[in-house]
């Protein structure tokens, strides 16, 4: 099942979309839905994973957690990507966490000098 989706965009966004497409995809009948669809999942992808790192932060900020817990979420948490990061790094300065997860932590964050 297919569900149709009109939208009024601005002028340069549209002329922006139908050059990327036409470079990624090649120009042909369909590319313009075909990218669209790949533009809106990774925009859902992005923003689900916000909220699961935003829920295993929780996890490993919450004081009742034992500690192997969080070091599985802190596990989990760097596989969320940039939401994820960013919360690795205010959990390695929280002072709440134990030193171990916080170190976990801070060793989590993919750098980008390190690629």
């Amino acid at each position: 099942m297919m569900a149709r989706i009109d939208a009024i965009i601005p002028d340069a966004l549209a002329k922006r979309l139908r050059i990327t497409v036409a470079q990624r995809f090649g120009g042909k009948k369909g590319d313009l839905s075909r990218g669209l669809l790949e533009a809106i999942e990774a925009w859902v992808q992005t923003d689900e994973a916000a909220k699961i790192a935003k829920t295993l932060a929780k996890t490993i900020r919450d004081p009742q957690t034992p500690s192997s817990v969080k070091e599985h979420a802190v596990t989990a948490l760097a596989k969320t990507g940039a939401a994820g990061q960013q919360l690795l790094a205010e959990i390695g300065g929280d002072g709440s966490v134990p030193e171990s997860v916080r170190t976990q932590a801070l060793k989590a964050i993919d750098f980008p000098h390190r690629r």
